[in-house]
């Protein structure tokens, strides 16, 4: 059973930055993370949200992992529910490489709409973005439905 991890954002984002471009370098800057190990506290995977801006409800995201079981329905569901209903975020952008055929996968089977950029990703590299707003993610199957807000007495 996976479990999830939080505050220990340096490690994580250092850990998927190295899973990510194959350098320690982390240019992440403020950001959060959720962490996903096993149950023997092995790090399988990790997430990290950055570019928050509370104002237009916009949020980044990069993830990675070692081993495919990190990226659970649950894994995606604890995604969902702290990017909108936690950070009360009404949009999340994920910018992936064009080949990266297997994540555009995963992204689109979410309920992500794509936008292809050229050079995204460099010179001669076009990538994707990947954005993924609070009512598409509320009405996919892999939601739980949206926060009830309970009203002030």
């Amino acid at each position: 059973m996976i479990q999830f991890v939080y505050g220990q954002d340096v490690a994580i984002s250092t850990l998927v930055a190295k899973l990510v471009s194959g350098s320690e370098a982390n240019s992440y800057g403020r950001c959060k993370t959720i962490g996903v190990v096993d149950n023997k506290g092995r790090f399988l995977g990790g997430v990290v949200l950055y570019h928050y801006d509370p104002d237009s409800g916009s949020i980044q995201m990069t993830a990675a992992g070692l081993n495919p079981s990190w990226l659970s329905r649950r894994t995606i569901n604890r995604i969902g529910d702290f990017v909108f209903g936690e950070c009360g975020c009404q949009i999340l952008r994920v910018d992936v490489r064009e080949d990266n055929t297997r994540v555009l996968e995963i992204l689109a089977g979410i309920g992500f709409t794509f936008t292809r950029v050229t050079r995204l990703g460099g010179r001669k590299l076009d990538g994707v973005i990947c954005t993924l707003t609070d009512d598409d993610w509320y009405a996919s199957k892999l939601s739980h439905g949206r926060p009830i807000k309970e009203e002030a007495a």
